[in-house]
């Protein structure tokens, strides 16, 4: 696991609310495939999260 993964990681499991080792452990029990399709529904999660707080910041202003 490189750092970009884990940092991946803890930016997921601080949104799911998971636990980081546990959320750790199953990533290192996938395949690479399957580890390539998670990477890719974690992004998108988090970057509608991204994306909210941005729209939420602008309306404030």
């Amino acid at each position: 696991m490189n750092q970009k993964t884990a940092k991946l990681l803890h930016r997921y499991a601080s949104h799911s609310g998971q636990n980081v080792k546990e959320l750790k452990k199953w990533w290192l029990s996938l395949n690479h495939m399957e580890r390539a399709r998670e990477r890719q529904r974690m992004l998108e999660e988090l970057g509608q999260e991204t994306s909210e707080a941005a729209e939420s910041e602008e309306n404030a202003q």
